[in-house]
């Protein structure tokens, strides 16, 4: 393998390096080392023209339209920019309120908790009276006075159903 000197392109052959040093270095002569200047023809630089156009139309960009797209494009991320941060904020204080009705649903929850534990509570200590009564009433050691005292309280309830009951008849008879 040979090396140009010029580049570092590696070719296979003195004779492939030559060849490479002339067309691509525009060097002739086996130990010359200078670039030899050719003279491009009319026709030359109007073929060279032409893939230039014919290039330009491909990419349909020249370096000034490059230019004032990139300007363009800069300009207008300012905007952008803007709406962004206006987003973020906006999420930021979205985020905020989600976090603040987590907090107070954790606390209904948790007062919800106690009223439903307050109100068993109340059902079991009624219940528990109840039970004691029950249990008083059927204890067959239980005297009059504790009967009297467990079922005072309804038969209290009726006497005073019936005293008012009276006392209605007696108005519309005597009306």
């Amino acid at each position: 393998m040979v090396t140009c000197e010029l580049c570092g392109k590696q070719v296979k052959t003195a004779q492939a390096l030559r060849g490479h040093k002339t067309f691509i270095h525009g060097i002739t002569g086996s130990n010359s080392q200078q670039p030899v200047t050719r003279v491009a023809t009319e026709q030359q630089v109007s073929v060279l023209e032409d893939r230039l156009q014919k290039l330009e139309r491909v990419t349909g960009l020249r370096e000034t339209e490059v230019g004032d797209l990139l300007n363009d494009l800069l300009s207008n991320t300012e905007p952008l920019t803007n709406k962004l941060h206006n987003i973020t904020k906006q999420l930021s204080k979205f985020s905020d309120t989600v976090s603040k009705m987590s907090e107070l649903q954790d606390q209904l929850t948790l007062m919800a908790t106690r009223s439903e534990t307050n109100r068993i509570a109340t059902k079991a200590e009624l219940l528990s009276k109840g039970v004691e009564k029950h249990e008083r009433w059927l204890n067959p050691e239980s005297t009059d006075e504790v009967l009297l005292e467990i079922i005072g309280g309804p038969i209290g309830y009726l006497e005073k159903r019936i005293d008012n009951l009276s006392s209605s008849r007696q108005i519309k008879g005597s009306g």
